[in-house]
């Protein structure tokens, strides 16, 4: 494989690799009917910049068919046909020549070891490109996985290296190559992340991130049948791995339990002492190595001649879809289809379609309709045994329409279970209590009753309390157990578009569809704003918000841009029509003040800065302004010229939008204490106010109010599943009555993450807040 084809693929977007990909599938299936159809023909919508190179690929696609067919083309033929490539078609003419001749001459397959498992071995302490081999971590028939150390970054991998005989036909090491920077561009939290592809020796490989853990195959046989509790955890990550790969036109076409990778240190001990799954698992879904471009299915038709489809038999038998079995075209909806399959083995243990030989499975997959789930598990919760039964429809047209349909349909059920696990446990702590306060009452024993205290912690210990809780320090205790506690879903990247995840300090429209951030990746000193559909689909592209620069009230015109340096700590409004962040330079009271920025509509450009007054702004450094929904009630965070650790959060009020804030006024110390309070975020009609908390790795907390003219009570720390109990998160902010939380974090013990952090989000159903104690 030469590198030129490297070349090519390193200039093209996303789009471009996957129309690429679909194309040269396209090409080879055109001419396997004996389609004569233009090469031209079969790129859509590449651009007028990598047109010629994708061209190019279909002219190698086009010349392994002819090659390996017998005939003799010459160069000249091509040269006519593409004049616009001419200048660089005779090399890549000579070079599809002479790797068909080299593989003839030297059949790769004929080289090939007798099993994977040697082949592995004699890669063990040797070393791919900047990877040393360390061992064997799995194999399949299409290769093996390697655990390697890159020597470069200084980190562990894994590789998945493609067997000789898998790259024996004339072209597979090009579409491996265009395939794997095709997964790689898919980015999320449940998706194994693939750094890169590389190449030792003209055999290609694929660089992953190395999870330690085990396959979720292994998890359930080890472990047995999982809870409906877990399997909707578990599936709901599951799920939105696929939404994202669906998103960028991927599907997976291989979705099994050893395709699943459960990460280790997940568990906590439940109340006999056993250790289950919780809804801190993590799971990650690997091996997007059979994935394809999604393209339009006949589900009418037992068989197709649509030159567009692609009809191998790709996939594990126990898990494919029935138009995989019938070796019929794919889409999205072919992987929900596998994921259902999947959950009812999670719930079972047992595969829905097992038979005796291949060709009774895939007759059962293509026919059959699996056991009754409520039969085989009748304690399993309904709505995930009918979602499971509408996923495995064999109609693709029965099943839910996308995975982010069953996204949102898994995270309602949980969430649902997770309210109903919690009264059950309030219910059952108050009649174990009744029961020992009653036997104790009839033993009417001294020494009976001094051991009340005891007992009483014990069944506390025993019932239900939430691994957060079990995490808290006791000085934080005693305000949590008498407050409700909001439950958070296990967070997750928030996406953008074009891939990146990178930001802080977000702060969202009250709809959640409108984000506002500072990022140092995308250019420092600067806003970005980010628009969104849905709140379950990506951002658009981020784009800097225009400021217009402050008037200097001297000189009756703009000050001038190089005498204003650094902004940042957005808070949008509710309807997304003002902006306030900070900013030094003219104008101002101190060394950073709040400012604010105004538009007429969502569509029109944003107004001159402008300063919030000296009630606000002061010698000191003021930062992240928070304004509550009706626009009445600011809070931002103060640093001391001295010592910049010593940051504490202030508010100020007013009676009408029109009117300059009031006086100041510092926060109590029930908010307020010896390390930094920042980023304020005010929430739930001025009843929440969340912020973090620590240096240098901050934490989120959260205090609550009777109303907006109260007293805050004692504040508690935000609870996020137990994973992010020892992982920095900062700059809260909340929109959709409070049930979507987004924060800043880079998961980097030890520092915060200004130039590094990553947005995070998760979502709840309950917003309880409480009466301050």
């Amino acid at each position: 494989m030469s590198n030129s084809l490297h070349d090519y693929l390193e200039q093209m977007t996303l789009a471009e690799l996957v129309e690429l990909d679909t194309a040269c599938e396209r090409v080879r299936l055109d001419r396997e009917k004996g389609g004569q159809s233009e090469l031209a023909s079969f790129l859509v919508n590449a651009s007028e910049s990598n047109r010629s190179s994708m061209l190019l690929e279909l002219v190698r696609t086009e010349l392994e068919f002819r090659l390996s067919a017998g005939e003799s083309p010459n160069v000249e033929e091509y040269t006519t046909r593409y004049p616009e490539c001419a200048e660089t078609l005779p090399r890549v003419f000579a070079e599809q020549c002479r790797d068909f001749s080299a593989s003839k001459t030297h059949n790769v397959a004929a080289l090939a070891p007798k099993s994977p498992q040697e082949d592995g071995e004699l890669l063990v302490g040797t070393e791919l490109g900047h990877y040393r081999v360390a061992k064997i971590i799995g194999q399949g028939g299409m290769g093996l996985v390697l655990e390697a150390r890159d020597t470069k970054l200084d980190r562990d991998v894994a590789i998945k290296l493609p067997s000789l005989n898998s790259l024996s036909e004339i072209g597979a090491k090009e579409r491996f190559v265009r395939e794997a920077k095709i997964a790689a561009a898919v980015r999320h939290e449940n998706i194994v992340t693939i750094y890169g592809v590389d190449e030792s020796n003209v055999r290609p490989f694929l660089v992953m991130e190395r999870i330690e853990g085990c396959s979720l195959e292994h998890y359930v046989r080890t472990s047995g049948p999982l809870s409906s509790q877990v399997v909707m955890e578990i599936g709901y990550q599951l799920a939105s791995g696929l939404a994202a790969a669906h998103r960028f036109g991927l599907v997976h076409h291989d979705i099994k339990p050893s395709n699943v990778l459960v990460e280790s240190g997940r568990e906590h001990h439940e109340e006999d002492g056993s250790s289950h799954p919780t809804s801190q698992l993590r799971v990650k879904l690997t091996d997007f190595g059979l994935a394809r471009k999604i393209i339009p299915t006949l589900h009418s038709s037992e068989s197709s001649n649509d030159p567009e489809g692609v009809s191998e038999l790709i996939g594990t038998p126990l898990y494919m879809s029935p138009e995989q079995a019938k070796g019929l075209p794919t889409d999205a909806s072919s992987d929900l289809f596998s994921l259902g399959s999947l959950l009812y083995f999670l719930c079972t243990g047992r595969h829905a379609f097992a038979s005796d030989s291949m060709e009774g499975v895939l007759d059962r997959v293509k026919e059959a309709r699996a056991n009754r789930l409520g039969t085989l598990c009748p304690d399993a919760q309904k709505t995930l045994i009918d979602l499971i039964e509408r996923l495995m429809e064999k109609s693709p047209s029965n099943r839910p329409a996308s995975a982010e349909i069953v996204c949102r349909e898994l995270r309602r059920m949980r969430n649902e279970g997770l309210h109903q696990q919690t009264r059950w446990n309030n219910s059952r702590l108050t009649h174990r209590t009744g029961v020992v306060l009653l036997t104790l009452f009839m033993l009417g024993t001294i020494a009976t009753i001094a051991i009340v205290p005891t007992i009483l912690s014990e069944i506390w210990t025993r019932t239900g309390r939430s691994s957060l809780d079990r995490a808290t320090p006791m000085n934080e205790r005693k305000s949590e157990v008498a407050q409700p506690i909001t439950q958070w879903i296990t967070p997750s990247k928030v996406l953008f578009e074009d891939g990146d995840s990178d930001g802080s300090n977000p702060t969202l429209t009250e709809d959640g569809l409108r984000l506002f951030f500072v990022s140092h990746k995308r250019g420092p000193g600067k806003i970005f704003e980010a628009v969104r559909n849905s709140v379950e689909s990506p951002f658009g592209v981020p784009s800097a918000v225009a400021i217009k620069l402050p008037i200097d009230e001297a000189e009756g015109r703009e000050v001038e841009e190089a005498r204003v340096f650094g902004l940042g700590t957005p808070c949008i409004s509710k309807d997304g029509l003002i902006l306030y962040f900070y900013a030094f330079g003219p104008g101002g009271k101190g060394r950073s003040d709040l400012w604010q920025i105004q538009r007429a509509t969502l569509q029109s450009d944003w107004g001159p800065m402008q300063n919030l007054g000296d009630t606000v702004n002061t010698n000191r450094w003021e930062y992240a302004p928070n304004v509550s929904s009706d626009g009445l009630t600011i809070h931002w965070f103060q640093v001391g010229p001295e010592d910049i650790d010593d940051a504490n959060i202030w508010m100020a009020t007013r009676s009408n939008v029109s009117e300059p804030f009031g006086d100041a006024v510092q926060l109590p110390s029930k908010v307020n204490t010896a390390t930094n309070e920042q980023h304020p975020c005010l929430s739930n009609g001025g009843r929440r106010l969340y912020f973090d908390r620590g240096t240098p790795e901050p934490r989120l907390w959260q205090v609550d109010r009777n109303d907006p003219s109260s007293e805050y009570g004692e504040s508690i720390r935000v609870p996020l599943p137990l994973i992010w109990s020892d992982l920095n998160a900062y700059a809260p902010t909340v929109a959709m009555d409070g049930k979507l939380l987004m924060f800043t974090s880079n998961r980097v013990p030890g520092k915060q993450g200004f130039e590094t952090g990553v947005l995070w989000q998760s979502w709840t159903t309950s917003v309880n807040t409480t009466e301050p104690k």
